[in-house]
């Protein structure tokens, strides 16, 4: 005859046996479905309490009695928030808290305060009943995108009518032992209950992952096929050994003129789709090295003969146990013509802009060239010779912008200290004092368009100009600044120098002198605040948006 110590020690093998069913379980599909380590937790908990209880007597009450019932209804709560995750349901258990909470105060009053074997079973048969309600609700119910998981939920349904019909055993019958492996045989009836929705609660979950691992196999395969048969481009499964074909899409037929009965089980050297220029050895060893190739540029040839470019890409995958090439290209030789067309345009447009460059400049050269003739010839006129040379420092000016923007990689737009650098240096560079001026520059690399460049060529052909020519006198000795800063579109350009600087006398404003007067006219061009500072040299400042 059974009696409770026996089955005790039955329920430790097999709970150990069940555990070690979920670990590997959630080994398998811990990556894919989330709440099996819930689970796990839940049948470790179950199998660690029936150690302790099977131990009763031997170790102190606090471990069999308190400390194992509380596995047992934390395990439960445990397995339950492993079904809300599995089946994708996240919910707030407040009141599962509480309910825990509830159920230890509890069990520790009737363990420790006023001891009742019937009472702490009443609580726990109340608790168990309220949590695997809760689980069988909620894959019965509230599953349905999950329809593997209703065994799952009868099982769960079975703990809900076995923990009932134990409540009502103890409103019907309440016994006066307080000797747990004295229980009569209804209570050893209700542990073989335990022990077998047990192992079929594991079965269930067993199952019910293994189900939903299938149907998550099948989706995949589905979506992959409909990929692999819709896609626009050419697609093949080639053995990665011998590249033998066993199965291509609607694209590859349409692009190659190979109808799958004629492509499936030969290989692909031998069908002739890939012109003998291309190495399919070495794209294998490169193929797994690095496990794909992609984007390389190949030729292949149609069922007719006709030559085209692909764009080809591979990669590794395992059907089977076996490893294969997916392969997908597509035809690009559209936009192989177009882009030889298009630089057949450009070194066109290349060729004629350099023509137009040399006519440009060299029509500025000449322009240049005559107003230096006529300077010199003005031997009567020096005012006139002054003026005349001038005007051509400022071709000579725009004819650098327009050179430094030719050879720059954008026509319309050029770095700021790209242009005026050089410029300062070659302006200051055709004056005799130029060994006695120190030119420093702090200009950034902003890029400014032709709208500003232009005008600011000039006003800085107009200010090295004046300070080269007037803040240095007699062989004085000095050093010219240009730099900017700002930040944004707040820009901020500005022209220094340590000479005389202007005087007093000169307003800004009220100058009537043809250089400042240019200046201040660019200057409202391109909206910019002029001001000029005359301590220690002068200081003019140019603070425009760019």
């Amino acid at each position: 005859m059974l009696d409770m110590r026996t089955v005790m020690f039955s329920n430790i093998y097999i709970f150990i046996i069940c555990t070690l069913v979920m670990a590997l379980l959630r080994r398998q599909a811990r990556d894919r479905f989330a709440g099996m380590g819930h689970w796990l937790a839940d049948f470790a908990f179950q199998t660690i309490a029936v150690i302790l209880i099977s131990l009763r007597g031997q170790i102190p009450a606090t471990l069999s009695i308190l400390l194992a019932n509380i596995l047992v209804i934390v395990g439960a709560f445990l397995g339950y928030v492993g079904y809300c995750l599995f089946i994708g349901r996240k919910k707030r258990q407040v009141r599962n808290i509480v309910l825990l909470i509830a159920f230890t105060a509890v069990q520790g009053f009737f363990t420790h305060i006023q001891p009742n074997l019937q009472a702490r079973s009443f609580n726990i048969a109340l608790c168990l009943g309220l949590i695997c309600f809760q689980s069988f609700y909620l894959l019965a119910f509230r599953s349905k995108s999950k329809p593997y998981a209703r065994a799952v939920a009868l099982i769960n349904g079975g703990y809900v009518l076995v923990n009932f019909f134990r409540l009502g055993m103890y409103i019907l019958h309440w016994s006066g032992t307080q000797d747990y492996f004295a229980s009569g045989l209804t209570e050893i009836l209700f542990q073989v209950a335990y022990q077998i929705l047990f192992i079929l609660l594991t079965c269930g979950i067993f199952l019910m992952v293994n189900k939903a691992l299938l149907t998550g196999i099948q989706t995949e395969r589905e979506k992959f096929s409909k990929a692999f048969h819709s896609s626009p481009n050419a697609i093949l499964l080639t053995n990665m050994e011998d590249g033998a074909i066993f199965e291509v899409n609607e694209a590859f037929t349409r692009l190659t003129g190979y109808s799958p009965e004629e492509a499936i089980g030969t290989k692909t050297l031998d069908l002739g789709i890939w012109d003998p220029a291309n190495d399919r050895s070495a794209m294998v060893q490169e193929l797994e090295k690095n496990g794909r190739l992609q984007n390389r540029e190949i030729l292949f040839r149609t069922k007719s003969g006709d030559a085209l470019t692909g764009l080809l890409s591979m990669e590794i995958i395992i059907i089977e146990g076996k490893k294969t090439i997916l392969s997908s290209f597509s035809d690009i030789s559209d936009r192989k013509r177009m882009e030889e067309h298009i630089r057949g345009l450009l070194a066109e447009k290349e060729l004629l802009l350099k023509e137009v460059h040399h006519r440009i400049k060299n029509n500025l050269n000449t322009v240049i060239s005559l107003l230096e003739i006529q300077a010199d010839n003005a031997n009567e006129a020096p005012e006139a010779a002054r003026i005349i040379g001038i005007a051509a420092d400022r071709m000579r000016s725009m004819s650098q912008l327009y050179d430094k923007l030719y050879r720059f990689e954008h026509y319309t737009e050029l770095p700021l200290n790209s242009f005026l650098d050089p410029l300062i240096r070659e302006i200051a560079d055709n004056f005799p004092n130029a060994d006695a001026i120190t030119i420093e520059t702090s200009l950034d690399d902003r890029t400014l368009d032709l709208r500003l460049l232009t005008p600011l060529g000039i006003i800085t052909n107009e200010l090295v100009t004046n300070a080269m020519k007037y803040a240095f006198p007699k062989g004085r000795r000095g050093r010219l600044r240009a730099s900017s800063r700002g930040g944004g579109k707040r820009f901020i350009l500005l022209f220094e120098d340590d000479g005389i600087g202007f005087g007093d006398s000169v307003a800004l404003d009220t100058s009537s002198g043809f250089g400042i007067t240019l200046v201040r006219m660019l200057c409202e061009q391109i909206g910019a605040r002029l001001r000029v500072e005359n301590e220690r040299g002068t200081r003019f400042v140019i603070e425009f948006e760019a």
